[in-house]
């Protein structure tokens, strides 16, 4: 898979749209596993303020949802080649989509979750040499111009703001976007009268979420709004 993984990378960081495609989705697997757990309307609740983008990102997010609800829930252990393949499709998927140099060319909403779920995938990739995620420049960017003055929309879906804030803030933007990204997840935070880590991870749940990657960078991420 490593062409793949390459392929991938190259077209997040330049803003093209992959030469290859794959969607190895396990599509009867996941749908199995939800009707096993009986976790459908769990999915259901983490789909609001989705309804109003479009079919392509919808179908996207829904698989999003549903192999980061089992698997924070602690409901099933995907054999690493499965897990590998949910990377690759959902990445795929929402490159070919809509790449990044034309995020200008769609509505207002759509970019805003068009890029938290590329970030929020993001925060899954690694070199196999280091520990450290892989930086992405031009994501970053189109993150930073999209978020960074979002104050004024937040009262639309503040816990969406409020998830989208700290899954770019765990995973593209880097510790020069502190200074404004901080401050907005300490505004949504108050107004919303979250108080400590537990209210804001409750939040932060009501959204795709995955313990095992997302949870400890959140947690550090939070620590630093607290003594902002």
């Amino acid at each position: 898979m490593k062409f793949r993984s390459v392929d991938l990378e190259y077209a997040l960081q330049n803003g093209w749209k992959p030469s290859l495609r794959r969607d190895k989705f396990p599509y009867d697997l996941v749908r199995a596993l939800i009707e096993q757990h009986d976790v459908k309307d769990d999915i259901l609740k983490s789909i609001n303020g989705i309804e109003e983008v479009n079919d392509g990102l919808q179908r996207i997010y829904w698989d999003v949802a549903s192999v980061s609800c089992l698997l924070t829930r602690g409901l099933v252990k995907l054999q690493p080649t499965i897990f590998q393949e949910i990377l690759l499709s959902i990445l795929y998927r929402l490159l070919h989509l809509q790449h990044l140099s034309e995020l200008h060319s769609m509505n207002e909403v759509d970019p805003l979750w068009h890029l938290s779920l590329l970030a929020f995938m993001t925060a899954m990739l690694f070199r196999p040499a280091s520990p450290k995620r892989l930086a992405y420049g031009l994501l970053a960017s189109h993150y930073r111009s999209h978020f960074e003055n979002i104050s004024d929309n937040a009262s639309k879906n503040q816990r969406m703001i409020f998830w989208a804030l700290f899954v770019g803030g765990i995973s593209v933007l880097q510790d020069d976007d502190m200074i404004w990204l901080l401050p907005h997840i300490k505004s949504i935070a108050s107004s919303a009268g979250i108080v400590d880590w537990k209210g804001a991870r409750e939040w932060l749940h009501s959204y795709p979420w995955i313990d095992a990657f997302h949870e400890k960078p959140a947690q550090d991420l939070w620590d630093k709004v607290e003594s902002s």
